[in-house]
Order: structure tokens, then C-alpha cells, then sequence
């Protein structure tokens, strides 16, 4: 028996790498059914390749046969050419697209100008037709000023006259004249004003002056400054009479009277009398 065991274990050592590479390529060998499937699957491929390839290959000889360098060089030229033009073409494009803006900014600029403009004329033809109504109406107004005139002339002769009545004796017509210049004249005997005598013509410019005071100004007083300069002694007196009877006249609610002489003594309400003196100088007595 220990024969036999030494025996086989020397056979079992012998065979052992033998053994060993077979376990190693069991497993290849369990696969070789599938790896002879894929290898003939690959064939084919390859097959279907090699023969594209020569379909390519005679299309490539054909190809080669009709290819010129010449056109290939003359193509690149109109081929550099038309990416010039179209280069340029670009630049020109984008230059007018920036010269459209800057008219469209132009145009707005146009039609807000056009706008003013349509403003202005309107303007100016309301100015125009403003100046021709100004026109016509100072054509009228000039055609009526004589008309105009007159009739303020009636209407303060009207006043003056009624004053002038009341302070003297013997009641007149008064008449002032705007046409063709100005002239006072007293009726009966169409006496002019120079023609009048010294208390005529003090009491008729008073009256006269009071009659425009109280057309243009409706003031209820009165101030005058040396009435009786230049009037003689023996008018004065009648003067002073004739111009309280005229505030009263004219319905005046004060008169003011600055004077030299006595001619108002006893004839006003209130007196202020000064005094000047190269001494003293100006004092109130």
C-alpha cells in the first residue's frame, strides 16, 4: 500500500501542471461557441467594409481621373473673391444700417421741426390777422376821433357851462370846438375867449377846469395855486366870490387856496396864515 500512495502521488505531482493549464483554459474553452459567433459576425463586417471601401476606392479613381487643379485653384480664387465681396458687403450693410438711424433721427427731428413750424405759422397768420383787425380798428378809431372828440368837448363845455351859470350874472352858452382846432366861444354874439372880459375869463377857466376835473377824474376837491395872479384889485373880490360859488357849483367837498393877497379873508372856513421873515424865516401866526 505505502507503494501504491507514493506511487500515485508521484503521478498526481507529475500531471498536476498539466491540470493547472487545463482549469485555465476551461473557461476560454466554455466560450468558444459564442467567440466563433462573434468572429464570423466580424468577418462579415469586415467583408461589407472592404468591399465599401472599394466602391469608394473606384468612385475616388473615377473622381481622380476628372479632378483639374486648375478649377480647384480658379474655384479657391472666386472663392477668396466672394468672401471679399461678402466681407464688404457686410461692412457696407452695417454702414447703412447706421446711416438709416441716423435718418430715421433726422426724420424726427424733421417732423418735430415741421411741427414748430406749422405752430409758428399759425402764430404768426393769428398775428397777422390781429394786426389787420388792429388796423382796421385804428383806421376807425382815427376816423372817429374828430366825432370822438367833440363829443368829450360837448360834454365838458355842458359841465362848464353849468358851473360857469351859477357864478355869473348873465347865463351864456358855452361852446368848445375840436374841429379843425380846439376853440372856446360864448354864445349870444359867438364870442371867442380872448374876446371875453378879465372876470369872464377867470370865471370861465375856472368853470373849465373844474368841468375837466370832474370828467376824467371824478375828484370831490380842489387845489389852486395863486388864483387872482395877474387879476386886478377891484376883480379880486369878485374873484374870491366867484370861485366859493363855484365849489359849490361843482359840488366840490373841499377847496384848498394858496394866496398872496386878502382877496378870501372872511370868505373861507379855515385860514392859515404865514409870516417869512429874513429874521424868523416862515412862521404860522
Amino acid at each position: 500500500m505505502p507503494a501504491q500512495i507514493a506511487l500515485l502521488e508521484e503521478t498526481l505531482e507529475r500531471f498536476r501542471p498539466d491540470y493547472q493549464r487545463y482549469l485555465g483554459a476551461k473557461r476560454s474553452a466554455d466560450q468558444q461557441a459564442s467567440r466563433e459567433s462573434d468572429l464570423a459576425m466580424h468577418r462579415e463586417t469586415e467583408r461589407r467594409y472592404l468591399s465599401d471601401l472599394r466602391c469608394s476606392e473606384s468612385r475616388l479613381s473615377e473622381m481622380s481621373r476628372s479632378f483639374d487643379e486648375a478649377d480647384l485653384a480658379v474655384a479657391r480664387r472666386k472663392h477668396e473673391e466672394m468672401t471679399a465681396s461678402v466681407a464688404k458687403e457686410s461692412a457696407d450693410l452695417e454702414n447703412v444700417r447706421r446711416e438709416a438711424e441716423r435718418e430715421e433721427v433726422r426724420f424726427r427731428e424733421w417732423e418735430e421741426a415741421c411741427a414748430r413750424r406749422d405752430q409758428i405759422d399759425g402764430a404768426i397768420l393769428r398775428l397777422k390777422r390781429a394786426a389787420s383787425l388792429a388796423e382796421l380798428a385804428r383806421v376807425a378809431l382815427r376816423d372817429a376821433a374828430p366825432t370822438v372828440a367833440q363829443h368829450l368837448c360837448d360834454r365838458i363845455a355842458g359841465h362848464a357851462q353849468r358851473i360857469f351859470n351859477r357864478i355869473n350874472h348873465e347865463p351864456v352858452e358855452i361852446r368848445w370846438e375840436a374841429n379843425p382846432r380846439y376853440s372856446l366861444r360864448v354864445a349870444p354874439g359867438e364870442r371867442r375867449y380872448a374876446m371875453l372880459s378879465g372876470g369872464e375869463q377867470t370865471k370861465l377857466a375856472l368853470a373849465m377846469t373844474l368841468a375837466m376835473i370832474q370828467e376824467f377824474s371824478g375828484l370831490r376837491f380842489c387845489i389852486f395855486d395863486e388864483p387872482t395872479y395877474g387879476v386886478d384889485a377891484e376883480s379880486r373880490d369878485k374873484l374870491g366870490e366867484a370861485m366859493l360859488e363855484t365849489q359849490r357849483a361843482a359840488d366840490l367837498e373841499q377847496l384848498i387856496l394858496v394866496s398872496h393877497d386878502d382877496a378870501f379873508d372872511g370868505k373861507i372856513e379855515h385860514t392859515i396864515l404865514l409870516r417869512k421873515t429874513s429874521a424868523r424865516g416862515t412862521e404860522v401866526l
